[in-house]
């Protein structure tokens, strides 16, 4: 048997039309609000900004199939309005989520990546099956987020 990859990416990118300073003021807003224009059912508790600006806070989300889990996001970059990074604690997945907003003629690529880092033995041999549920589940809330922001011009 193989060696288990300790970590496995999931990457989405979809283009909103707005300019990267509104594209990024609309997500970090108030993540609390901004989370249901996700595609999945996610919610935003514990919210906070800490005297450095980075947020931190507990995202609950069902990611299709999967039972609903949740997870603290705990940033350590938050470069407006080009990046951001946390990492995904106290969660069977784990991990690092990155966010880059790079301006484009049509307007931002928002393009969101999580190195999925399982620290449970289980989760890490079944990464290689629940990846592809990952990637459908991150791009759909991405254009479902996209198109929020988009219906803003509308």
């Amino acid at each position: 048997m193989g060696k288990l990859r300790p970590m496995q990416s999931v990457e989405a990118a979809a283009v909103v039309p707005l300019s990267p300073e509104e594209t990024w003021d609309f997500f970090w807003r108030d993540p609390r609000q901004t989370a249901r224009y996700l595609a999945s059912s996610v919610t935003v508790e514990d919210y906070e900004v800490r005297a450095d600006g980075t947020p931190r806070y507990r995202m609950v989300q069902r990611i299709g199939p999967l039972p609903a889990m949740s997870w603290i996001s705990d940033y350590h970059v938050f470069d407006r309005p080009r990046r951001h990074v946390n990492q995904t604690l106290d969660s069977p997945l784990g991990g690092t989520f990155y966010g880059t907003f790079e301006p484009t003629a049509e307007g931002t690529r928002v393009t969101w990546r999580w190195d999925v880092e399982p620290k449970n033995l289980l989760i890490r041999s079944l990464l290689p099956v629940l990846r592809p549920v990952l990637a459908w589940s991150l791009q759909r809330d991405l254009d479902a987020w996209t198109k929020a922001a988009a219906d803003l011009l509308a």
